[in-house]
């Protein structure tokens, strides 16, 4: 008797460790939000305004499409303007799990490069999925964790 129960707890932890390691849920959406803390580019902690963050996974599970919440950007300093233009494309999840995503932000519609990007790179495990938005806007940037859930 004791080999059957030793095999079958064997065998229920490798389940629960595959669970664990899950990448994403195919054809789901992800909601979320970003941490109200973050680390300028000089390493210093500050206050941030949370932002909601989506993350749609592909049918097949290969591409996940990321959109943060508009208004006030994710800066990490003082800023009166709001974002009305955001550019992105689907970006490749890995095997693993893992993806990096980049949306180029604008005050208003116009052409050259965009004054802000969010990069956004996470890990899905199953029905979750958590990481970092780093922001690169000359003074102003600085980085940012969020995690979201189907």
């Amino acid at each position: 008797m004791a080999p059957r129960t030793l095999a079958l707890t064997f065998v229920l932890t490798l389940a629960l460790a595959a669970a664990a390691f899950a990448g994403p849920l195919n054809g789901k959406t992800y909601k979320g939000s970003s941490s109200s803390t973050g680390q300028e580019s000089e390493h210093h902690k500050v206050r941030v305004v949370s932002h909601s963050i989506s993350l749609k996974v592909s049918s097949n599970g290969k591409k996940v499409s990321v959109h943060i919440s508009f208004g006030r950007p994710l800066f990490y300093c003082s800023t009166q303007e709001l974002v009305h233009v955001a550019e992105t494309s689907p970006a490749a999840i890995s095997s693993s799990g893992s993806f990096k995503a980049t949306i180029q932000e604008r005050f208003s519609k116009s052409v050259g490069p965009a004054p802000i990007t969010q990069v956004v790179t996470g890990h899905f495990s199953g029905s979750k999925v958590s990481g970092t938005i780093r922001t690169e806007a000359a003074e102003c940037s600085g980085s940012t964790s969020f995690s979201a859930h189907v």
